[in-house]
């Protein structure tokens, strides 16, 4: 295994990241436009529009990402053989197991804290 064996889910990860970029940062973007402010972005205005924004739109992010997130840590942690480890696999075992819910777990404290 050595040092292969350490980029085991780096993939997984990258996946994970790149879905959670393609809705975070369109959706930030929609929602600095939509604010109410959107005339006057003046100093403390544009902060808070930011925190909501960039709150909003990464939680929401967090949430639909979930599934891939919980496929990633059981890519991470199995013991099969790195060629046999993939997120489809993982996600189709996951929900084999326990459907929608499982692939969902953990999605509160995931929201909470990208969010």
């Amino acid at each position: 295994d050595g040092l292969r064996s350490f980029y085991t889910g780096f993939g997984a990860t990258v996946s994970r990241e790149l879905a959670f970029a393609a809705v975070q940062m369109p959706l930030f973007e929609q929602l600095k436009r939509w604010n109410p402010w959107a005339d006057d972005m003046s100093g403390t205005k544009r902060g808070l529009v930011g925190v909501f924004a960039g709150g909003t739109s990464g939680a929401v992010a967090g949430a639909v990402t979930t599934p891939m997130d919980v496929a990633k840590t059981r890519a991470m942690l199995s013991s099969a053989p790195m060629d046999e480890v993939s997120v489809g696999r993982a996600l189709s075992q996951i929900y084999s197991e326990g459907g929608a819910k499982a692939l969902f777990r953990g999605v509160i404290p995931r929201t909470a804290y990208v969010g």
